[in-house]
Order: C-alpha cells, then structure tokens, then sequence
C-alpha cells in the first residue's frame, strides 16, 4: 500500500491491539482484513469479484473468491472490526465533549449543552446484493441501516442494520427499542447525557420519557400531522436574545400517552413557513437552540450523500445478515478516517513550506456570498436571521476532489509530502 493509505488507516492503530476478538489468522491477518475493508470502500470496486480481481492482480491477496467472501460472514470478524471502530469513536466523542465548543465563540450556548453528546440520527437504503432472494413479488427489498452522526466530531456511527430484505422498511422507532441502552448511549459515561435528533419517525413519547429519566437519552423530533396535542402551557423565554430570533412559541403540551411533552414553534426567517419540534430536553436549553439543532439534523443527509456518491456505496457486498452489518462497520470506518485525513492533509508540509489551502470542503467565498443572500431575504421579509445560522459555518461533508485524490493515491508510492501538493494543485485547477 502507498504512504497515503498508510496515513489514512494510521489512526487505527492505538486501537487495534486493544480491539477484542482477535485472532492469529495466518491466511488473512485482523489487520491486513481489516485494512483490506476500508480498501473496498474507498476504492471503485463495483462488486466483489472486481475487488479481489484486483488484489490479486496487485499481489496483495492470496486466497480465493470463495474464501474472501466466507470471510465476509464472519462473526467474529465483524466483531473484531466492531470492537475497532467502538473505540476509535468513543476516544474521539469523549474528547470532543471535554472541549465542548460546538459553536466557536459562544460560551454561553456552549455551556447549555456542554454535557450532552449530540447525535443526528436517520435510516439509509441501499440496494440489494446480486445474489439476495427476491420476496413472493419477485422483487428485491432494499437493504436499511440505522445510523447517527455526531455533531461534535463529524463522525458516524452504526447502531442497527434495521432491514436485511427479508421484509419491507421498518419502522426507525420500531428498530431504535430493540436496541440496548449502552448501544444508543455510545459510550456516555456516568453524568454525561445523549441527544439524538431524528425526524418525524423517530417519535414515540412513552419510550423517550422512558429513556429520560432512566438512560438520560433525550430525543428532538417535528411535530407529525394529525398529531393531537392539547392544553398547552406558554413558557416564558427572551424574546429579545439572537439566539431566539425566529422563536414563536415556547410551550408544554399535553399528549394522548399521558405525559407532557415540550413543543417550541419557529418561523424559518427566509419562507416564513411555521416549524413544531418536538423534544423531552429541559427548560435549561433555550427554545432558539432546540431549533438550531434541529435543522443541523440534515447534516446526516449530507453524510449519506457523501458514502452514495463519493465513495459509491450503494449495493449491499453480500446476502448474509452478518456481511451486511460488516459492510457498514467498513463504511462509518472509512468515513471517519477520511475526516481525519482531510484535517491532517491541511498540516504544514514540511517545515520550511507553507501550509496548504483547505482542500475540498468548498469555498469560503461561495459561502460567504450564500450567507449575504440569506441576510438579504431574511430583511426583504422584515425578519432577523437567528445568531446560530450566522455563526455556525462548519462544512456538512467532504469534496469529491478529495476522493479522487485519496483514490488515485491508495497504490501510489509516492511520499505523504508529495501526496498534499497535488491535492493543493487539483483544488486550485478544477
């Protein structure tokens, strides 16, 4: 492999020998599998056959068609790869709480949530493997994962493969409470609490209140259509904070499962339209926030976007149930790691060079101008643009340059020196 690759699965290593269920497999060693997965997602492999075709041919694997997809259900391979990806995510939620500054420059909204590991979480479907039965239509049912993105670090996470295409779609909330506690808490230690922000299916108020007061899991969601909620309380909030800008209503609500659930109705500054969301969070987190973080749950969408058409992930690699959660475990893996990359792939080259422009994650200039065409519409209306919508300006995913860059160097042996210039060169010429 290239000094790229090797820079890319480097973050791994600290955990890799701590990782449980290993095993000395002198055929195909843990770690030449495991980074023989993220090879297959970040390479254009469009099916397993051409992926091992290519090793071979590359005198990077030795054994058969038949035996690397025996592999491929494996259970204590995958969880091997599990244990991995566990840590790598826990050691960097946990620091990334500990500096808390989600909003660079905001001490006082920094410090409402500063406990809370914040997740966006949603269902993605991709298409079933060649070899998958169809149902008694003859037809093929896509294949559903549960995934979170955490806010903080910009990594995702796997919770759930929800539908293997033995069945249609399930439901989000019917898959999220099969799931055990320490899985949706993600490693939250004691005192440290876990918001998920999930769309209109992830709602069920008897479970969330459940969740609360026994896992300090909180959940923010948007009000359903038809859904009756009634005898609701003002609750006073200040109207004159930016951070509130756009904040109609701040109420308690009663609902048909018996408890009260809290409600914050907004006006988007730019089409005016009303949004109801919907949340179990205290009093302690400003309703301005709560609307924030919510439209920063489409962020996940991007993510999805990023492993669909950026890394081409979008066929299921194989029939059995466990090759399809291995499958995921390689994806939120590679995703990760690619953050990591980017962010390193900007470091000093050298130390007489200077350091490289930010590489793929668009222009500050497009989005500058995107922000004072916002401002502009937002006046025309006569409304005020909310503080978090100014200053919140993190990228939501990465370039597909960059992509092309890290795929065009996972065999080139040229030095990780050499590897940054011709990123620089390619994201100042196209």
């Amino acid at each position: 492999m290239s000094p790229t690759f090797d820079r890319f699965v480097s973050p791994l290593r600290p955990f890799q020998d701590s990782a449980q269920h290993q095993y000395r497999c002198h055929t195909v060693p843990d770690e030449e599998w495991v980074r023989a997965g993220l090879e297959r997602v970040v390479g254009d492999h469009r099916s397993g056959c051409a992926f091992v075709q290519s090793r071979v041919l590359r005198g990077l694997m030795e054994i058969s068609k038949s035996h690397y997809f025996e592999s491929c259900k494996s259970p204590r391979r995958y969880k091997h790869l599990k244990s991995i990806s566990e840590q790598f995510l826990l050691h960097h939620s946990q620091k990334a709480l500990k500096d808390h500054a989600l909003f660079e420059g905001q001490a006082r909204i920094n410090e409402m949530i500063k406990d809370f590991h914040l997740y966006a979480g949603d269902g993605h479907f991709h298409s079933a493997s060649s070899h998958d039965p169809r149902d008694d239509k003859q037809v093929k049912n896509a294949i559903g994962h549960l995934y979170a993105l955490n806010l903080r670090t910009q990594h995702l996470s796997h919770l759930a493969l929800g539908s293997d295409g033995t069945c249609k779609k399930p439901h989000d909330m019917k898959v999220l409470k099969k799931l055990d506690i320490a899985t949706l808490r993600q490693g939250a230690t004691k005192g440290q609490k876990v918001l998920y922000i999930w769309d209109r299916a992830g709602i069920d108020f008897t479970r969330w209140h459940r969740w609360k007061f026994h896992s300090a899991i909180y959940f923010l969601s948007r009000v359903k259509k038809n859904m009756k909620l009634e005898h609701a309380i003002a609750e006073p909030f200040d109207r004159e904070d930016p951070l509130n800008a756009g904040v109609i209503a701040d109420e308690t609500v009663g609902h048909s499962c018996g408890t009260r659930i809290r409600r914050v109705r907004f006006r988007v500054p730019e089409t005016g339209e009303i949004m109801e969301f919907l949340t179990n969070l205290g009093p302690g987190i400003a309703p301005g926030l709560v609307a924030q973080l919510y439209f920063m749950r489409w962020r996940i969408e991007k993510s999805f976007d990023e492993i669909k058409n950026k890394l081409y992930e979008t066929k299921a690699w194989a029939m059995s149930a466990n090759a399809k959660k291995m499958q995921a475990a390689f994806i939120v893996l590679a995703y990760n790691l690619a953050q990591l990359l980017h962010q390193d792939a900007d470091d000093k080259q050298g130390d007489d060079e200077p350091k490289s422009s930010p590489p793929s994650r668009g222009s500050e200039s497009k989005q500058e101008q995107r922000l004072q065409s916002l401002r502009e519409e937002v006046l025309k209306r006569g409304g005020q643009l909310p503080l978090l919508r100014e200053i919140y300006r993190r990228p939501s995913q990465l370039g597909v340059k960059f992509y092309r860059w890290l795929r065009s160097h996972l065999y080139d042996p040229s030095p990780w020196s050499l590897a940054q210039q011709r990123l620089t060169l390619v994201c100042a010429k196209f």
